[in-house]
């Protein structure tokens, strides 16, 4: 693959090799993110004596020849074809680079019934069965004492093991795992079918391109918040990935990250990235949004402060390293 290299370096297109087979390169022909220039989604792999090149951006799958006349012009193309390939392991069905995405493999989708739930595990199939949380006294006890709504149809509750069940859903509206919190004790599962799939709660609701989304740790967070359904999601516990990041990029993420230590690192992660976040204040006593409206504070009021709290992405990673805080609240 050498030659392939020096006609991208000679193109000052940045790339990797992550893989004695695989190139990961900026794409030269959409110009891959504009917004995060060390995003790379191009990928030029070889198998055999065949080389293939990827974009899961937007320009799909093409042969290396149509990947170099698109990207830069026909005699570095032909060059590369006559130089280092034969007729019978090139593809040139089209001369113009194909925009129709590489299709996977089709295989059953799950649909979500809101009776029953099947999954693997490390001890093979797995089923819980589960009902409306509204028709469950102890799951709507549950979570009228976390000040939330138990009507919402969103909410399901496991008997076998007094649980809160909650489906997962990607951008599509696809059903693709769920995460389970046990009520008697402090313990949360999140599932996904494979692990390919966005572990963030709420996509399929996020309102148009361009506005803001605020990101919670927790799904109980984010439904503290008193933003509107389509303008939270939350990210499970965990921390937004690359992948999920790109999807998003053309909404205004702001991160809202929990009032203690872990949430501060979290907060400074993501401000370094470029993305607003909300620095909560000194006098906000409270851990997170649910406990706040737990002991007493309004939608309206947790709202409001939030919104006061969201700073630029330099002044938050100052304000996290130095330890200030501004002295905002409820008003």
């Amino acid at each position: 693959m050498q030659t392939l290299t020096t006609i991208l370096d000679s193109n000052s297109i940045t790339w990797e090799q992550t893989a004695p087979n695989v190139i990961n390169l900026r794409c030269p022909v959409c110009g891959d993110s504009t917004k995060r220039h060390w995003v790379k989604r191009g990928y030029i792999t070889r198998k055999g004596n065949e080389y293939i090149y990827t974009c899961h951006n937007e320009c799909g799958s093409m042969s290396i020849y149509n990947f170099l006349e698109a990207s830069f012009n026909k005699q570095t193309a032909r060059k590369w074809y006559s130089g280092q390939m034969k007729d019978k392991y090139v593809s040139r069905k089209s001369k113009k680079p194909t925009t129709s995405k590489q299709k996977a493999p089709k295989t059953a989708k799950k649909e979500f019934n809101g009776k029953s739930i099947q999954y693997k595990d490390k001890n093979g199939l797995q089923t819980i069965l589960i009902t409306p949380v509204k028709r469950s006294r102890k799951g709507s006890t549950y979570l009228r004492g976390r000040k939330l709504d138990h009507t919402l149809d969103q909410w399901y509750y496991e008997q076998k093991d007094t649980a809160i069940i909650i489906p997962l859903y990607n951008r599509k509206g696809t059903f693709i795992g769920f995460q389970k919190r046990w009520l008697e004790q402090k313990l949360f599962m999140t599932k996904l079918f494979k692990t390919s799939y966005p572990r963030v709660w709420n996509l399929e609701n996020i309102g148009p391109r361009g506005g803001n989304v605020y990101v919670f740790e927790g799904i109980m967070d984010a439904m503290s918040s008193g933003f509107d359904s389509s303008n939270v999601i939350a990210s499970l516990g965990a921390d937004l990935t690359t992948e999920v990041l790109d999807e998003l990029e053309d909404w205004n993420l702001i991160f809202c990250y929990d009032n203690d230590e872990a949430g501060k690192v979290k907060t400074a992660k993501f401000a370094k990235l470029g993305y607003e976040c909300v620095i909560h204040s000194t006098k906000f006593p409270y851990k997170d949004t649910n406990e706040a409206l737990i002991k007493g504070q309004t939608l309206t009021k947790i709202r409001k402060y939030l919104e006061r709290m969201v700073v630029s992405p330099k002044k938050a990673v100052a304000t996290v390293r130095l330890g200030k805080a501004y002295k905002l609240f409820f008003k």
